[in-house]
């Protein structure tokens, strides 16, 4: 009875170690590696992944047609692609990838006809300028009072009197 126990034992753990030297993972049909619970636990970190360019709404209002190269290249940035073969699309890609989220992947092709831009396409588009007018009626300004640095304490005063520190107020 000790016997089948012990063997009993040393299987289990024999397996752990072989599940944990795996990566603890496991394959699927399909052959993707599905990914176990460890991926889900909070003591397993995982790094926020953000690549590519990122456009705002308002660079794309900017955009106008018959824009050069140049213009279209200081207002959205180097392109993340140009393809050798098609010198007149550029592609701005943006890939961000959050911890335990879906990826946010977004593309924005810019096409040129003598060096002149002539069409957008992808994720992003020009908004009317109602819109745009609309967006900006909405924004909140807020005044901030200016700093007033608080009432010193007797010592505080009493030491910078004698010179030992310098009192900043």
């Amino acid at each position: 009875m000790r016997t089948r126990f012990k063997t009993f034992i040393f299987t289990a753990l024999f397996f752990f170690i072989n599940f944990i030297a795996t990566g603890c993972s496991t394959i699927d049909k399909a052959g993707a590696i599905v990914p176990n619970f460890l991926e889900d636990m909070s003591f397993a970190y995982q790094q926020d992944i953000q690549q590519g360019n990122v456009i705002t709404q308002s660079q794309i209002n900017r955009l106008l047609p018959s824009m050069s190269k140049q213009q279209v290249r200081y207002l959205l940035g180097t392109p993340m692609l140009v393809d050798t073969f098609h010198q007149n699309r550029w592609d701005f890609i943006y890939y961000f990838k959050e911890r335990r989220k879906d990826p946010i992947k977004r593309i924005f092709s810019v096409f040129f006809d003598d060096n002149k831009l002539i069409k957008l396409t992808g994720d992003y588009a020009p908004q009317d300028k109602d819109e745009a007018t609309e967006i900006k009626k909405n924004e909140l300004v807020v005044s901030v009072p200016d700093y007033i640095p608080p009432n010193r304490g007797f010592i505080i005063r009493l030491l910078a009197f004698m010179g030992i520190i310098i009192d900043e107020s």
